[in-house]
């Protein structure tokens, strides 16, 4: 997490939290979950300050791509029945 973001950073641990319960209730259904957690992604998000400069946060030459993201989560869709992939974490090189 960064500092300042108290409530973002719990927002995506709860997601983990609903993904491993929504996991759980639909183990057996043939129904396959997958988190998907990138890093920083290079949007809109970041046009209200210079991450350039800022502390803690990487420039934005150095972000994920949305088309990295969209990119790794047909990999995920494609994969056979009987590949399973259940957190996909995404970061920069």
């Amino acid at each position: 997490g960064f500092p300042e973001n108290a409530a973002y950073a719990a927002s995506k641990y709860g997601l983990r939290g609903l993904h491993e319960t929504l996991e759980a209730e639909f183990r057996g259904s043939g129904v396959r979950l997958t988190l998907v957690s990138p890093g920083a992604v290079d949007t809109t998000i970041w046009d209200p300050f210079d991450p350039d400069h800022r502390e803690g946060f990487p420039p934005r030459s150095a972000m994920l791509r949305p088309a990295d993201v969209a990119e790794a989560i047909l990999f995920v869709a494609t994969r056979p029945p009987q590949v399973h992939v259940a957190w996909l974490r995404l970061g920069p090189a």
